[in-house]
């Protein structure tokens, strides 16, 4: 008895065999992706066709923004990190001085 009677590939349950992916051989890929990231250093898109130009005006304001953003945070962590050093050499400072104070009270 035939899994597939009819002979194209229909098993014979009458349900479509499940498709299987095609996988391709990863030098193809990377081949692909080095194509791909040549045609967006030149200005090309990646897409088929031209992108909507309001789109990428609000793109463009959102990206400046974001790098306002990271801006401003790397000069608050630029603050936090001069708070720290500050903070640690006064724990230092009192470090010493509560040793300083247990040696005087025990001598």
């Amino acid at each position: 008895m035939s899994l597939d009677p009819s002979g194209d590939g229909t098993p014979s349950s009458g349900k479509p065999a499940p498709t299987k992916t095609k996988r391709r051989p990863y030098s193809e890929l990377a081949k692909e992706n080095e194509a791909l990231k040549a045609q967006l250093a030149a200005g090309g898109g990646g897409g088929g066709g031209g992108a909507d130009p309001a789109e990428l005006e609000a793109l463009k304001k959102e990206n400046e923004s974001l790098k306002l953003r990271v801006s401003e945070l790397e000069k608050a962590e630029g603050a936090l990190q001069e708070e720290l050093k500050t903070a640690k050499e006064r724990v230092t400072e009192l470090d010493e001085a509560c040793q300083a104070l247990n040696e005087a009270m025990e001598g």
